[in-house]
Order: C-alpha cells, then structure tokens, then sequence
C-alpha cells in the first residue's frame, strides 16, 4: 500500500501540544492504514524560549526547504491527502503556502486548526490577515477545529469551508499511585511565564504558605531569563523557598511520576487554545483548577471535576487550593469523574476514530474500497 496520506507539522523534538499530538497520530493504527508518512516542519530543538532575532532570519530558509520538500514528496509518492497542522500564529502564512502547493498538485487538504477566532492572536488582529485567511480556506477540503465552541465564529467567517471538530487527546497513564499522606502536592505544568498565571500561582502560594502539608512542584521552564530572575525573587522575598520546588523540563517517565504523585492540578493560564496538560492531569485523576479560557470549559466543569476562576484572580485561586487540601473526599470524587470523563472523550482512541472517518471520506471511492 502506497502513501495516502502524508501529515504536515512538528514532531518532537520540540516540547508543545502540537508535536505530541501529532506524534499519537503517526503512531497510531493510521499509520498502517492509510500509510501514513511526516514532513516534519519543528526547527527549534532547543528546549528554552529565546527572543533573539536569529530564528526570525532563518524563517524564510526553512520555510523554502520545507515547501521544497513537500513538492518532492508530492511528486514522488501517491498521496491523496494533505493534512496540514496550523494555528493561528503568524507561522499559519507559511501553513498555507503548503495548502497552495498541495493543492496545485491536486490533493485533498486538512487544516488541524490549534487556534481560535480572537484579536489577541496575530492572524485575525488586521483585516488584511483575516481576508487572506479566508481565501486560503477555499481551498481546505476539511477545517478540524478543537472544540465545538469554536465552530460558530468559524461558520460566520468562512461558511463554505467543512468543519469538523476532534479535540486534543492525550495517552493514559499506567503508574501505580504515589501519592504522599503526610502532604498535598499541587501540580503545574507548562512554561514558567506571565501568561501562564505562574506569578498568580506564586501570590496563592505565598498566602497558602501557614499550611502545614501542601507542597507545590512548578515543572517547566521559565519563558526568559528575566522570568527566572523573578522567579527566585518572589520565593525569596515571601519566604516560599520551602513550599514551591522548581522541577524544570520535564517528559516521559520523569513527567508521568511527576503527574502520579500530585494531588491537584493547576493551570491558572490568561490565554489558552486546548491544553493538553489537563487532559494529561485527567488521565491520571487529578482534580483540576484552570481559568476559563479557549476551550478549558469544555474540560472543567466548576464543581464537578474542578473549579474554574478568574484570570488574574491569586485569591480566588488560593481559596479553591485551601478547599480541596481541607476536603479529601471532593479532591478524590473529581479526580475519578476526570478520569471518566478521560476515558469517555479525550482517549487517543475515541479520537483516532474522527480522525480516520475525515480522511476515509475525502479518499476516492476505489481507494475507500482497497
């Protein structure tokens, strides 16, 4: 069996939502079905953020060299399919460069949008990117977007283009239980930064810092320099050096015992598209606290498997910390409805099955028939 389809995006190397998620796809039952192969388009391996203007120089270098490739890929097997990972960054003028070129060579197209319609991303904040948004999505056969939520503003922007939604996903975890008794250990994940809340973690530390038995692990890396020198200064100046332990990168194993021995999990983020870091703390039932942003609310349910607050809001996210350290019994029902609520929606099966019904239906029918 040829190649049908070929998927365009990153696969790690570089730590993010999107080269993991693209690594469950090419590793999944689709690869044999449909034979699927990459164009791996990651060229950041290092793991720390730097906002140096060198990788900015060498943009248009790797922008060429990947469209090239993907014209000899094109030319040389027989792939059907094109299915392109985009967001809507400014990288999304690159994506659709290889929506161009896939097209002109007679493909069917998949944009797997990690995005959402909103001024604060930089593809729909000026009126000439939106419209070159629309144009490029006449010529995507499928838009997969990530939440039902997102659908809407996408049917009022670009009526004619196909939608279909398949969220994030994210593996299980098969670690026994670690978990300590003599203390609760709350859990964040993700670049150690502004917009990720962090310094709102910290003031609900700082004012959670009289309780005896709470201990909290911050893994990831800080998103500057200066966010680091900060870091250290705010654990110093509010005496937290002995609450707040600094983890750093983490993946694999070392990521998953860090999942397993947590209590609770915290994502205070002030913007977010579909994190996968929470159906991470879900697979290993975890009640989750976040901020109602992107498409966290279809994740957490307030009350149910967690509680969701405010951005920018420490007190209140200390306050929800403090009640599910004093209830125990509320901490272990909303882990385990997460856990069902894991395995019901966000399982790499169930969403596997989406993914190969888009690519069964652009398939021409001989081929759907091979």
């Amino acid at each position: 069996m040829g190649n049908r389809v070929l998927m365009v995006g990153p696969v790690p190397g570089p730590p993010g939502g999107v080269a993991s998620l693209v690594q469950a796809i090419v590793t999944s039952r689709l690869s044999g079905e449909y034979g699927l192969s990459v164009l791996d388009t990651a060229r950041k391996r290092r793991l720390r953020y730097s906002p140096d203007a060198l990788p900015g120089l060498l943009s248009p270098i790797y922008m060429i060299y990947h469209l090239l490739k993907l014209s000899c890929l094109l030319h040389k097997d027989k792939t059907e399919i094109v299915h392109i990972q985009s967001g809507s960054g400014l990288s999304f003028v690159r994506d659709s460069l290889f929506v161009m070129v896939a097209r002109a060579s007679g493909r069917k197209v998949i944009c797997h949008f990690h995005g959402m319609l909103h001024e604060q991303y930089p593809l729909f904040r000026h009126r000439v990117l939106r419209s070159y948004f629309r144009l490029i999505m006449r010529y995507v056969d499928v838009l997969i977007l990530l939440s039902p939520r997102f659908v809407s503003d996408f049917d009022r922007m670009i009526p004619q283009t196909k939608k279909c939604v398949v969220p994030n996903f994210a593996p299980s975890f098969h670690l026994a239980a670690e978990r300590s008794r003599s203390e609760i250990n709350v859990l964040f994940v993700g670049r150690l930064s502004m917009k990720k809340g962090v310094y709102d973690l910290l003031e609900a530390a700082t004012a959670l810092r009289d309780e005896p038995a709470i201990r909290f692990d911050l893994a990831g890396l800080e998103e500057t320099p200066a966010d680091r020198h900060r870091i250290l200064c705010e654990l110093e100046k509010h005496n937290i050096r002995n609450k707040v332990h600094l983890v750093g990168h983490v993946q694999g194993h070392e990521k998953s015992r860090l999942f397993a021995r947590a209590d609770v999990f915290v994502l205070p983020s002030y913007t977010e598209i579909f994190p996968i870091v929470i159906l991470e703390a879900m697979a290993a039932a975890l009640p989750v606290i976040a901020t109602p942003v992107g498409a966290v609310p279809d994740m957490v349910v307030d009350g149910i498997n967690g509680f969701l607050v405010p951005q920018g809001a420490p007190e209140s996210l200390a306050e929800r910390i403090r009640y599910l350290l004093h209830h125990p019994r509320t901490r272990e029902e909303m882990g385990r409805n997460n856990l069902r609520k894991f395995n019901r929606e966000y399982r790499p099966e169930v969403n596997i099955d989406k993914v190969s019904t888009i690519y069964h239906s652009l398939l021409p029918e001989k081929m759907q028939r091979a």
